[in-house]
C-alpha cells in the first residue's frame, strides 16, 4: 500500500501545478489535445509519476485527466496495469490519457500505444519509465504520429515507423 500512496501522491498534485499554467512556447495545432493546460500539467508529473514505486513488477501506469468546474487539470481514474491498457478504461468525462511505459519497454511510442489511442479515440501522452521523455501520440490523416513534448517546446509531427 505504501507504494501505491507514493503514486497516489505524485497524482495528488495535479490541481496546484495547473493553476495558473502557461505555454507561450508555441501555438497549438488544430489536432490532438485543444488546451495547452494540458501539456503543462503532463510535463510537471512526468518524472513524479514515472517514478512513484508500485508493487506490479514492470507494472505499467495509465491515468487520464479532466479539466474540473473550476478549470483546474484532475485525475480521473489511475489504474497500475500488466499491459498496455488492457484494464483500463478512461473514466467518463475524460479530456487527455497518459501513458507511463515500464522500464522494459521501449521509452518511445510503439504499436500497442496507438492501438490503445483507436481504442480510447483521445488524445494520449506516453512517458518514458524515467520521466525524461514525453511524446504526444496522434492519427493524423490515417498516419500514426507522434511528436516530444519537452520543457523547450513541442516538436514537429514525425510519421511512426
Amino acid at each position: 500500500m505504501y507504494r501505491f500512496r507514493s503514486l497516489l501522491l505524485a497524482i495528488s498534485t495535479f490541481p496546484s501545478i495547473c493553476a495558473g499554467a502557461t505555454d507561450t512556447d508555441q501555438l497549438r495545432q488544430n489536432i490532438g489535445v485543444s488546451e495547452v493546460k494540458y501539456i503543462n500539467v503532463v510535463r510537471e508529473i512526468a518524472k513524479p509519476t514515472a517514478l512513484a514505486p508500485i508493487r506490479v513488477k514492470n507494472g505499467v501506469k495509465f491515468m487520464s485527466l479532466a479539466t474540473n468546474s473550476t478549470g483546474e487539470v484532475v485525475v480521473q481514474n489511475a489504474v497500475i496495469g500488466f499491459d498496455h491498457g488492457g484494464s483500463f478504461q478512461p473514466a467518463p468525462g475524460t479530456a487527455v490519457v497518459v501513458h507511463v511505459h515500464n522500464s522494459e519497454m521501449s521509452p518511445k511510442p510503439d504499436p500497442a500505444d496507438y492501438a490503445a489511442l483507436r481504442e480510447y479515440e483521445l488524445p494520449c501522452f506516453i512517458i518514458s519509465s524515467d520521466g525524461e521523455n514525453i511524446w504526444e501520440i496522434a492519427i493524423i490523416d490515417g498516419m500514426n504520429k507522434f511528436r516530444a513534448i519537452q520543457s523547450s517546446g513541442i516538436g514537429e509531427w514525425v510519421d511512426f515507423k
